[in-house]
């Protein structure tokens, strides 16, 4: 019988094709962008990783599923008001909610379809 092959094992098969594809994309509309490349280096801070992980500290749980009732660990911090247009929030707490990946990607979605 076979094992199914696990996350990383799959990672590495993408990364020759569509992780690389999607890095390359992410890095042309970040040198078209002066916001974006803003916000990415504000997230590769020393500084953001120290908020975050006290966000995430203070805030274990899914906010948009505490919302609903539900418990769900968070997997992710995201800005409320998107740090490419507030940059100047960044690392203000009021400005931060804990999600799960499934939360924080509909929340992007939604927010990408906006612009």
């Amino acid at each position: 019988m076979r094992r199914p092959i696990t996350h990383d094992q799959r990672l590495k098969k993408l990364r020759g094709g569509r992780a690389r594809d999607d890095a390359a994309y992410d890095r042309g509309r970040r040198a078209k962008c002066p916001a974006l490349s803003s916000a990415a280096r504000i997230r590769g801070s020393a500084r953001w990783k120290a908020v975050r992980a006290e966000k995430r500290r203070r805030d274990p749980l899914c906010q948009m599923h505490e919302a609903r009732g539900a418990t769900v660990e968070a997997s992710s911090v995201d800005h409320i008001k998107p740090l490419a247009t507030h940059p100047e929030l960044a690392f203000v707490m009021s400005n931060l909610m804990s999600l799960c990946e499934p939360c924080h990607a509909k929340k992007s979605a939604q927010e990408r379809m906006a612009r």
